[in-house]
């Protein structure tokens, strides 16, 4: 791929792509479809192993990052990066900041070895074999609508200027169809039918939804079988695929896992 100095793209075919996934922006009716559309493009002319799309907002006075949708990552593991990981991620902190549309690349914010002792590349990156990353700061009139991120392996490579400069003219249409159709911003209330239940994020099947309300009920695993009528072994089955699933290990982090995903510290608030 060629790129000119002033964002001017030479490749002929690449610039056909890169039209298509422009005009596809403008043509979206809704943000959620939009982000979808745009992810399932990208990799067109950006290669890429993992990839997910926030939005951004406040919720009680606070700065949140909310109703992520992705192609390419299980509902679980991305659920974790939210409920566990996000701050702790060395790039968060810095998009945060940023009060433009932003184009970065996570080796611009930190060396390799630094990366490799990190928390987040130990537990969340590495498992998926993901090493290089960059993303775009959605941001248009002042207002931040969310952001994107893409993943790579070490084999495929770090994220190149050439492909950098791709993402900041596809980062300024993006973030100008956000406007048009958020001019106030992304309201985290005005999205209830798109945000994702405990249950769902972390793919919990029915019966494990059931004993996973028992559990932070306060229930015993021979008070759920009496309720169920099923053995104290299966409920205790449930209760340890519930764990792996939600990354937890004891009764009392399942429950503050449920209530982070709700917002609260306590039931009673």
């Amino acid at each position: 791929m060629h790129i000119q100095k002033g964002a001017i793209v030479t490749d002929e075919t690449l610039w056909h792509k890169l039209d298509d996934i422009i005009f596809g922006i403008y043509q979206a009716e809704n943000i959620r479809d939009l982000r979808l559309s745009f992810l399932n493009e990208m990799v067109r002319i950006i290669p890429h192993d993992i990839s997910f799309f926030d939005l951004k907002g406040r919720r009680k006075g606070k700065e949140i990052f909310f109703d992520p949708v992705t192609l390419t990552i299980d509902k679980g593991t991305l659920g974790r990066y939210y409920s566990d990981y996000i701050e702790k991620d060395y790039t968060s902190w810095a998009t945060s900041q940023m009060e433009d549309i932003v184009v970065y690349r996570d080796s611009d914010f930190i060396s390799d070895d630094a990366r490799q002792r990190s928390v987040l590349y130990r537990e969340w990156l590495q498992p998926m074999g993901i090493v290089y990353g960059c993303g775009i700061n959605v941001f248009s009139h002042g207002i931040g609508f969310g952001t994107v991120a893409f993943g790579r392996s070490r084999n495929a490579g770090d994220f190149t200027d050439d492909e950098l400069e791709i993402l900041s003219i596809v980062a300024r249409h993006l973030s100008e169809r956000f406007y048009q159709l958020h001019p106030t911003g992304v309201s985290y209330a005005a999205q209830p039918d798109q945000h994702q239940s405990f249950e769902d994020t972390f793919n919990l099947t029915p019966r494990e939804r059931e004993i996973c309300a028992m559990v932070c009920d306060g229930l015993l695993p021979a008070q759920i079988g009496a309720e169920l009528t099923i053995t104290v072994n299966t409920v205790n089955r449930h209760i340890a695929n519930i764990y792996k699933k939600t990354g937890v290990d004891s009764r009392s982090a399942l429950l503050r896992k449920v209530l982070h995903s709700l917002g609260r510290n306590t039931l009673f608030e």
